[in-house]
């Protein structure tokens, strides 16, 4: 019994002296903010142009890590939330159209041997399929970026539940 009062008393003082560190998001003029909590996936764009696609962690005040690559805050010009179960749906979607459209397009070349179709239908099927599987790959993020031309900042920020 006092063994389990011990863990549960030690628990709860860890809990609530528990932080949790993310990066705060927000517009002065629109007054909006967001937080980003350490640990989730995000997207983004430096001035360099190098785009970083990830789940983070928060090195220091100023600094934050994506798989090897470090950031500094100040160097991010575009930064997003990238929702890993929003990107495999559409991800799989569009790349399976792609395929399919590709292989219609192929299907449609044979066949215009012995059937009277035109053979830039079939290209025309294989250039969007080509497209398709290249969206796909590129995965897209259909969120709104939080820009700082357009007056986002970004700042690391640590809460005390």
């Amino acid at each position: 019994m006092k063994t389990n009062l011990l863990f549960l008393s030690v628990l709860l003082v860890n809990i609530s002296f528990s932080q949790e560190k993310s990066i705060r998001v927000f517009n002065s003029d629109l007054e909006i903010e967001k937080f980003i909590e350490e640990g989730k996936r995000i997207r983004l764009k430096t001035n360099k142009g190098k785009i970083i696609t990830g789940k983070f962690k928060i090195i220091d005040e100023e600094k934050i890590a994506i798989r090897k690559d470090e950031v500094n805050l100040s160097e991010v010009i575009k930064i997003k939330h990238h929702y890993l179960a929003m990107t495999l749906p559409i991800n799989t979607l569009i790349l399976g159209t792609g395929i399919f459209s590709f292989g219609a397009g192929l299907y449609i070349i044979f066949a215009s041997v012995t059937l009277d179709i035109p053979i830039w239908f079939g290209l025309a099927y294989m250039g969007i399929g080509t497209g398709a599987i290249t969206g796909g790959i590129l995965s897209p993020n259909v969120l709104r970026a939080h820009k700082k031309k357009n007056g986002w900042a970004y700042e690391i920020v640590t809460h005390h539940n």
